[in-house]
């Protein structure tokens, strides 16, 4: 009986220490994901939308696990390099409402103790985790609702915005000549 009750202290421990890493990944997640947000948004100039908002509005965790080998068992994922065959990947749901994969598992590629959105996801397992690559590559996987890649788009909007400050920058030079 107390080899039981000693397994069982210990079991609830590990179980308590998982959860806490779990919410410590999700909570530096969304803080890494708002200063990517931040970091992009002085990139954008009106009316350009975000490749990685986009992205993650139009894809969920679970089927960029899936498109990627990822076996889901119940409501956790065996990642394809796993050994054991244990279920290592969880989903959480962060304060924000969105979800993100963990991993448990040592030789995953996602796992690097952070919980990952959709884009995090499509960036580490189709682009080895350059974000410079998997922007361009998500922004050309989507469409915008006149039909264009939303890469066009955003060249189509930099394009205008370029040829008008370029027009205001001529005007303002000739006003300045002829007053």
């Amino acid at each position: 009986m107390v080899l039981k009750d000693t397994a069982n202290t210990f079991y609830k421990a590990d179980k308590r220490a998982k959860a806490e890493r779990e919410q410590l990944a999700t909570a530096r997640a969304v803080q890494t994901e708002t200063q990517r947000t931040q970091r992009q948004g002085g990139r954008l100039i009106e009316g350009q939308v975000s490749p990685i908002t986009a992205f993650n509005d139009a894809h969920d965790v679970r089927s960029i696990l899936t498109a990627h080998g990822y076996r889901a068992t119940g409501s956790k994922f065996v990642a394809p390099t796993s050994q054991s065959g244990m279920a290592g990947v969880v989903i959480l749901q962060g304060d924000d409402g969105k979800e993100r994969a963990f991993s448990h598992h040592s030789n995953d590629p996602i796992a690097n103790g952070l919980a990952h959105d959709a884009f995090d996801l499509f960036c580490i397992l189709a682009h080895g985790g350059d974000e410079w690559a998997a922007i361009p590559a998500a922004a050309k996987l989507l469409t915008t609702n006149t039909g264009i890649s939303l890469q066009a788009h955003n060249q189509i909007t930099y394009r205008k915005h370029r040829a008008m400050h370029k027009a205001r920058a001529t005007l303002a030079t000739i006003q300045g000549q002829t007053s």
